[in-house]
């Protein structure tokens, strides 16, 4: 993803109004092919929830350009039991 388009969706995720729309908008950024795993991370850091972040590292991964450095998308989640339903999900998806 372009750096403009990147950085126009981190702001429209910034400004949704809750949470739910807030994952929606970051699971459409995460449809877009070629995004890095930098970019997903700081999307990531827009949301406010940790189950959001979760819903948006599941949609983003299938569209990841660089998967084998995923492990930075997983430290941003704050839970364990988060961490380990990622891990299940990208052995789900290989």
């Amino acid at each position: 993803m372009s750096e403009p388009d990147f950085q126009a969706s981190t702001i429209a995720i910034s400004n949704a109004p809750f949470d739910a729309a807030e994952t929606d908008t970051g699971k459409e950024s995460g449809r877009v092919p070629c995004l890095y795993c930098r970019q997903i991370v700081e999307l990531m850091y827009t949301l406010s929830y940790d189950a959001s972040r979760l819903t948006l590292a599941k949609a983003a991964y299938k569209h990841c350009y660089d998967p084998e450095n995923y492990n930075e998308v997983k430290d941003v989640l704050s839970s364990t039991k988060s961490k380990d339903d990622l891990d299940r999900y990208i052995d789900s998806v290989k």
